[in-house]
């Protein structure tokens, strides 16, 4: 790892502690979030500008997003934690999607890897994660359609139906969470929709075949969020259909910050009513020592029809 690499990694991780002295105030995490993208933007941001003038004029397919919806974990449904093969149970009851399940032993039926990126990944250096990052962009890319986390809930069945047509989609819930704290929940990359050759996606996923060919590690956990801000920040494409975005779902990692906790079911029934969808965890510790009335065990019991 190059010296300039180890003084990179050690002022985003630096960043990263400072960041939770001051977690419960926005202007806080945006003063930080501020500095790390700061960072991002002249360093790797600057060493990319190559990669970004060819992006710069890319014109928006006007195609259709599509139903076509992909899902990966890993390992297979088979080993799965119980919340995920609960939430693709979920999904396969969307009567209008072709919904892709993608694992490790079906994964090359689709999707083409770099030899930089196979690198990485196969000597440790990069994240189960962080291949699913590049993944999503290059399938995206290729195919078009929706990439959903394998952890995300539906609960409106009819939600995925009203952006089919749409030629871009990302959910913008405005939360500025832990997990979203790059962008104040401007868009989700948990959540994206593209027409294939969006400039998105196809500069995404080039990006990240660009940085491993550079980088031996990730400079900090969240490469894809960046990214995605550089794109924001360069391309007027990008950022006008970003900024088109209608704010809804605001809650949506509600059951997952409380998933260990009691759950009435009157409140049940609330955060059903007021959510198309749930952001949720798949590692729950103490899962099995949960009483029926918790968030998690209202998760798995839940029959995707007691909303409609």
């Amino acid at each position: 790892m190059s010296t300039k690499e180890k003084t990179l990694k050690r002022k985003f991780a630096f960043l990263n502690k400072i960041f939770w002295i001051g977690f419960y105030s926005k202007h806080w995490i945006n003063y930080i979030n501020n500095k790390k993208i700061n960072l991002f933007m002249s360093t790797i941001g600057n060493e990319a500008q190559s990669l970004i003038e060819k992006y710069k004029d890319t014109v928006v397919p006007s195609s259709p997003i599509g139903n076509r919806v992909w899902v990966f974990w890993y390992t297979g449904l088979e080993t799965a934690p119980s919340i995920v093969k609960k939430c693709i149970e979920e999904m396969k009851k969307v009567e209008e999607i072709d919904l892709v399940v993608l694992d490790k032993n079906n994964l090359d039926n689709y999707f083409n890897w770099n030899e930089d990126i196979k690198k990485r990944f196969t000597d440790g250096t990069i994240s189960v994660t962080f291949l699913s990052d590049v993944i999503r962009n290059q399938l995206l890319s290729r195919f078009g359609g929706f990439w959903f986390d394998a952890t995300l809930l539906i609960i409106d069945k009819s939600f995925l139906k009203e952006h089919m047509n749409d030629n871009f989609y990302s959910l913008k819930h405005g939360d500025y969470a832990a997990c979203s704290h790059f962008n104040n929940g401007m868009w989700s990359s948990f959540l994206t929709g593209a027409p294939k050759n969006h400039p998105l996606t196809s500069f995404a996923y080039e990006f990240f075949c660009w940085y491993c060919s550079k980088y031996e590690s990730l400079v900090d956990y969240f490469l894809i969020d960046y990214v995605y801000m550089l794109a924001y920040l360069s391309f007027d494409q990008v950022k006008t259909q970003i900024d088109s975005l209608e704010a809804e779902n605001e809650d949506v990692f509600y059951m997952g910050r409380n998933i260990h906790k009691k759950c009435t079911a009157v409140k049940w029934e609330q955060v059903l009513y007021k959510n198309k969808l749930q952001k949720l965890i798949w590692n729950v510790k103490g899962a099995e020592k949960l009483g029926k009335e918790s968030f998690y065990s209202r998760i798995l019991a839940y029959n995707g029809e007691e909303n409609d």
